[in-house]
């Protein structure tokens, strides 16, 4: 009863609106923070996409796209959960920059639902998220890739390695740089870590992809490690 009563109290005080459009939520949950039109607008991607890159293909599953990356990427394939689409983008940013707890349990659902729709557990010996560099993760206090990697992990019952990898080099977010200069960005950004990945199938974990260039940086530096095999997974996929 004195939770009902305070989450009246507080949708009061502060009436919930959506994440995706600003506008009010008539509801009386309090961790309801996406409109039923906004949810309309979620794009999961399905079967109809490329089998390298995983973006959504009109003409039907496809061998290899438009969007695919046009250098070796070094991992076998990559799959995203969703499209990096309004809700999901501000939902994202409200995750990643601002630390958001509230929109953590529905992003980590279309996540796992996602991997279970690409993925089989049994094709993987361990989870790998893409690391921040120190100073960032020092600011920021948490790691996004990793959260969602834990989450995954627990579900899939397969340990999560956040120390497989190392970025050693800073470099700005690869959704502010132009595509011709991603790849001089983020060349070198990563080494081998202390965690051992040596004859292991990896997943590598990230919240988007853009043009593929980082999880291809970070699976060079698990191949110098040893890992035998490396596949991306992303909660979103621009483009």
């Amino acid at each position: 009863m004195s939770s009902t009563l305070l989450e009246s109290a507080l949708n009061l005080v502060f009436p919930p609106t959506c994440c995706g459009c600003g506008e009010r939520i008539e509801t009386p949950k309090i961790e309801v923070f996406v409109c039923a039109t906004c949810a309309d607008k979620i794009k999961l991607l399905g079967q109809s996409i490329c089998s390298r890159c995983g973006s959504a293909s009109a003409e039907g599953p496809v061998s290899q796209c438009a969007k695919c990356p046009h250098f070796e990427t070094c991992y076998s394939f990559s799959r995203s959960a969703c499209s990096y689409t309004s809700p999901i983008r501000e939902l994202i940013h409200e995750f990643k920059f601002q630390g958001s707890r509230r929109v953590r349990p529905f992003l980590y659902e279309i996540f796992l639902k996602g991997a279970d729709r690409f993925l089989n557990p049994r094709d993987f010996d361990a989870i790998v998220p893409i690391p921040l560099h120190w100073w960032r993760g020092f600011r920021r206090e948490y790691n996004q890739a990793e959260l969602l990697a834990d989450a995954l992990g627990k579900v899939w019952n397969i340990p999560v390695l956040p120390k497989a990898a190392k970025r050693v080099r800073m470099t700005l977010p690869q959704s502010q740089i132009p595509g011709r200069y991603r790849e001089r960005n983020i060349q070198g950004a990563f080494s081998p870590g202390p965690e051992s990945v040596t004859g292991m199938r990896v997943l590598l974990v990230d919240d988007v992809m853009t043009t593929g260039q980082t999880l291809a940086g970070c699976s060079v530096a698990l191949f110098q490690a040893g890992a035998k095999r490396v596949v991306g997974y992303t909660l979103a996929r621009r483009g």
